[in-house]
């Protein structure tokens, strides 16, 4: 009968959503102990700089973890939204800063568009680490208003490419600094992100900072 029928679909729809939460659970469980794990290493190192870096890389498995808050299956593919994944990560990474970050104000202006998850976890990964830089860098001894916008949709008319970008109104980049040396670690796991996805990435700095990564929607 339909009422069967009906019966036997949301059974198995909510057994499809036990299976998501059990997945979700399993993965910021193990994000966790990641973390957790390097933590603990890095607390042993002795020099200050091998700290921060473990640090650094703590808090990029964490970001990572918070990712998994936005997930989501359509159609049997998983998904991520990465405007409520922007909004979670740009509040908590202004909480945890210090010395006038409450001057700094976020737009996001991330399409409210579902992507695959082989092409969000990149994504996000590079919005964390433009994010953390920029808001870590962007504005010492800057006045006024501070804005750190962040984009993301589609590059052309034609859709055929996505474009993330993100802008702030801060110092820029010192002119004897190479945004892409050893001397920008942020900017070159944003490269590798970037490679990940196929795209070109482009960095413009004087009056505050643009980074774009523009990529096809269709990874190859």
């Amino acid at each position: 009968t339909q009422q069967r029928a009906d019966d036997e679909m949301q059974e198995q729809l909510e057994i499809h959503d036990d299976l998501v939460k059990s997945v979700y659970q399993h993965s910021v469980s193990t994000l966790n102990l990641v973390s957790e794990f390097i933590a603990i290493k890095g607390s042993h190192l002795s020099d200050e700089i091998s700290r921060e870096l473990t640090l650094a890389n703590v808090n990029r498995v964490e970001s990572l973890a918070l990712l998994e808050q936005c997930l989501y299956y359509q159609n049997e593919v998983l998904l991520a939204d990465l405007n409520k994944y922007t909004n979670i990560i740009s509040s908590r990474l202004l909480k945890q800063a210090t010395g006038g970050q409450e001057s700094i104000s976020t737009i996001n202006q991330v399409a409210a568009q579902p992507l695959p998850i082989e092409q969000a976890s990149p994504l996000a990964i590079a919005i964390y680490e433009l994010l953390e830089n920029a808001i870590r860098h962007a504005f010492e001894g800057a006045v006024g208003a501070n804005y750190i916008q962040i984009s993301f949709g589609p590059a052309s008319a034609n859709n055929a490419d996505y474009q993330l970008t993100i802008q702030d109104n801060g110092v820029g980049i010192p002119p004897n600094i190479d945004p892409m040396s050893a001397q920008t670690p942020g900017l070159a796991v944003v490269a590798a992100m970037n490679e990940r996805l196929g795209g070109e990435l482009s960095v413009t700095t004087g009056t505050g900072t643009i980074v774009s990564i523009t990529f096809p929607r269709t990874l190859t």
